[in-house]
């Protein structure tokens, strides 16, 4: 009887051990790829590897990207997005500057223009079809999303 009591005891302290959360374990680093034009004048891409590092909201990391903020053309709702570091056009007046890079709409990252005014305000404006064909939008998988 004793050892049927033993038995039942390991049993059940392995079904728990087994269960239990494993704190050792490295969760896997996730990336997404963007597409950046390296001159104006060229149809050279620039793929940038970005990881992400936050879900609720989705944040990215990358040495080449900076977070913006702006107000999507579209729905006049604010939106955020990553732009090339360095890579911000003026109009030569200090008037206004523009940058491109891929903005957030709560399901994918989209390419566009982020213009911003001499008083601060920034509007992002969506590309043309050619564009979009070069700078694919970044979406989770089907049946997936950025959570």
């Amino acid at each position: 009887m004793k050892k049927i009591k033993y038995i039942i005891l390991i049993l059940i302290l392995s079904f728990v051990y087994s269960c239990s959360d494993d704190n050792n374990s490295i969760e896997e680093k996730q990336y997404l790829t963007f597409n950046f034009n390296t001159n104006n004048k060229s149809n050279e891409v620039l793929e940038i590897e970005v990881e992400i590092i936050s879900y609720n909201p989705i944040k990215l990391k990358s040495e080449f990207l900076r977070e913006v903020n702006a107000i999507n053309e579209l729905t006049g709702e604010e939106v955020y997005g990553y732009v090339l570091i360095q890579n911000t056009k003026s109009n030569g007046l200090g008037g206004w500057s523009e940058d491109t890079g891929y903005f957030f709409d709560g399901e994918c990252f989209q390419y566009g223009t982020m213009i911003t005014g001499d008083n601060g305000n920034s509007m992002f404006l969506y590309p043309d079809v050619t564009t979009q064909y070069l700078h694919p939008d970044v979406c989770p998988g089907h049946n997936e999303a950025f959570v």
